[in-house]
């Protein structure tokens, strides 16, 4: 049975359960990993048995690597799965893409110019709660609303708190919020416009900690995220409404550092003309099993030559959502998307 090379570049948290499951799977040979320090490379090689380099471009130099997690903060996505491509790699790219729809286009026709493969990490796809729920808006007929309100604990810094930098993480909205813009795009189609208000009661942060976000959708469906960084634990509701019904569901918990497996995972279907019902899951629900499902995929469609589900185009659609966002932040105005 053949199996693919796979090198990691990065060495945080997630970046090792990127590891993990490389480990674990029978057609994947997780072969090196680039750290940036001393400590982090000689951690990687005890813990995972593999070669490990300082500097990222060693490991895309080895012929056996087929291809790359891009697991680093989030200013130097564009800059490494470029490189990456350009050596001949298959990327996964961590969410978010880039901090720019124009990195993303670079990094797309980089893709193509090489014939490699492009994937984005947004794992949330591959939750069997989310993946329900689009399951079950065809059977609630035109979607008319489509509510998320999270909220959750501070983030950690990351290695020297590139998250507390807007010029590292991009800020509030690219590094968490994006994951649910993706989620409306799948949901609802392309946006049309976008409205968004925010504000910081949080010194340790020197951008938004709370954000409220309002997007026009095709056939006059609005999707709305309310988002909160100045909280606890980790909470999510979302609510759907058509026009033969509605979706109601809420996860408390989840989050791989506080409590992996989520403690609740409820979703109910209300149909127009029948009664309420909920929906059983026998998965586990959470991201750590979300993002073991998103690799074991990525390593199949690189061996039989599939696209991934998640492409470019979709990563830079979140970050043009991002980017009107942002724009609306500042201009206490409306942004439409041409």
């Amino acid at each position: 049975m053949r199996k693919v090379g796979v090198g990691i570049i990065g060495f945080g948290k997630w970046a090792q359960k990127h590891a993990l499951f490389y480990k674990e799977l029978h057609d994947a040979e997780l072969l090196a990993i680039s750290a940036l320090s001393e400590s982090s490379c000689k951690k990687a090689s005890e813990e995972y048995g593999v070669d490990t380099y300082r500097d990222y471009r060693d490991l895309l130099k080895r012929r056996d690597i087929e291809a790359v997690s891009v697991v680093v903060p989030n200013y130097l996505h564009a800059r490494i799965t470029i490189d990456a491509l350009r050596a001949g790699k298959h990327v996964l790219v961590e969410k978010p893409m880039a901090l720019s729809v124009s990195e993303c286009e670079k990094m797309i026709e980089t893709a193509k110019k090489m014939g490699c493969k492009l994937a984005v990490g947004h794992e949330l796809r591959f939750s069997p709660f989310m993946k329900k729920i689009k399951d079950l808006i065809d059977e609630i007929g035109e979607v008319k609303t489509c509510f998320i309100s999270a909220w959750r604990a501070p983030w950690r810094g990351g290695s020297r708190d590139w998250r507390y930098k807007k010029e590292q993480s991009g800020g509030l909205v690219f590094e968490e919020p994006v994951h649910y813009f993706d989620l409306l795009h799948w949901y609802l189609g392309n946006p049309k416009k976008v409205y968004a208000v925010a504000n910081n009661t949080n010194d340790s942060f020197d951008f938004e900690t709370n954000i409220f976000i309002s997007i026009n959708f095709p056939k006059n469906s609005i999707g709305a995220l309310s988002f909160s960084m100045d909280s606890f634990d980790y909470n999510l509701t979302i609510e759907v409404v058509g026009s033969y019904g509605a979706i109601r569901g809420c996860i408390e918990g989840g989050h791989f550092l506080w409590s992996p497996e989520a403690r609740k995972a409820q979703l109910f279907l209300k149909p127009k003309k029948d009664e309420l019902r909920e929906i059983k899951f026998e998965e586990k629900i959470g991201e750590l099993w979300d993002l073991k499902r998103e690799i074991q995929l990525w390593i199949e469609c690189i061996k039989d030559d599939k696209e991934y589900p998640i492409t470019g185009e979709d990563g830079k659609m979140s970050i043009a959502i991002c980017e009107a966002v942002e724009k609306s932040i500042r201009t206490y105005r409306p942004v439409e998307f041409v």
